[in-house]
């Protein structure tokens, strides 16, 4: 489903709920895209990788669309990187921790 692109912003004022909602679901939607980098970028199957890649693309076109209707609206979202996850972080080192164990015991 995609958003149409063409409207010029709308003086609907939303209410602080949908303002909030918007707001977690861009934020959510940047750490779903995280994520499939993380398994796209270190996973060692190869379903993992493509389930990773889909994730990325999936969720990029989503948020793409979220900050279209975002912007419609009148609410701004930082489209930066998500602020610091401790799940993605743990994530990120037990797959850091398990490429270098593996490295190591090969030699």
């Amino acid at each position: 489903m995609s958003l149409d692109r063409t409207n010029a912003p709308t003086n609907t004022k939303l209410q602080r709920s949908d303002r909030s909602f918007i707001t977690k679901a861009a934020e959510s939607g940047r750490e779903e895209v995280e994520l499939g980098r993380l398994a796209h970028g270190k996973a060692s199957s190869d379903a993992v990788k493509q389930f990773g890649e889909r994730m990325v693309d999936d969720h990029g076109r989503a948020n793409k669309d979220l900050m279209d209707l975002a912007a419609n609206k009148g609410v701004r979202l930082d489209d930066q990187t998500p602020k610091k996850d401790p799940v993605l972080e743990k994530l990120s080192k037990l797959c850091r921790g398990r490429t270098s164990t593996a490295r190591t015991s090969r030699r």
